[in-house]
């Protein structure tokens, strides 16, 4: 009886492991509708290239085996090959998961919990923007603190991951007086 529970209790142990390995590592699944580009590339967020795949039929993937100890963030960059200075990127976040990604007339990122958050974050950004866009009479100024007040939420919201350090990065430039006061004490 001991040896059958032993041997029971071997192959559970065996298929737990084989469950949470297939959770390690992260693959990006990309799509975009955007026929003019030829090559993907994944880079980092000073744009130097870490990998690069051709698309076809306007898919794109690239993947890490290992798993991601610590979430950070990329960039998928789509350019095409006879004119490489007409590109587009879309930041995206590498953690243990499978990513989705959609690159055309809307751009939509899932599949793991920072790029399910990077999506929210775009579109509460695309909210704002039409909200001052529908405004009447709004001024420099207004735009300025919408915005500015905006980034500080995102910050704080997400201080303690990568997309807050993303956040802060990318749109930083933007906070004003006390929002980056705040912003900059989080971040220490």
């Amino acid at each position: 009886m001991r040896k059958h529970l032993s041997l029971l209790l071997a192959a559970g142990l065996t298929l737990a492991l084989a469950a949470c390995s297939g959770q390690e590592g992260c693959s990006i699944k990309g799509h975009t509708s955007f026929g003019q580009y030829q090559k993907a590339y994944l880079t980092d967020l000073d744009q130097r290239p870490v990998d690069s795949v051709e698309i076809a039929g306007g898919k794109f993937a690239f993947g890490r085996r290992d798993s991601v100890g610590e979430p950070y963030a990329m960039l998928v960059r789509l350019q095409q090959t006879a004119e490489p200075y007409d590109w587009i990127e879309m930041p995206v976040f590498i953690e243990n998961g499978n990513v989705r990604m959609e690159i055309g007339e809307y751009i939509h990122t899932a599949g793991t919990p920072l790029n399910e958050a990077l999506q929210s974050f775009f579109d509460q950004l695309q909210q704002s923007k039409d909200a001052i866009g529908t405004k009447k009479g709004v001024t420099v100024e207004e735009i300025e603190n919408t915005f500015s007040e905006f980034y500080r939420q995102q910050i704080t919201l997400n201080k303690g991951n990568a997309l807050g350090r993303y956040i802060y990065q990318a749109y930083g430039i933007h906070l004003k007086g006390e929002d980056k006061a705040q912003v900059e004490e989080i971040m220490k």
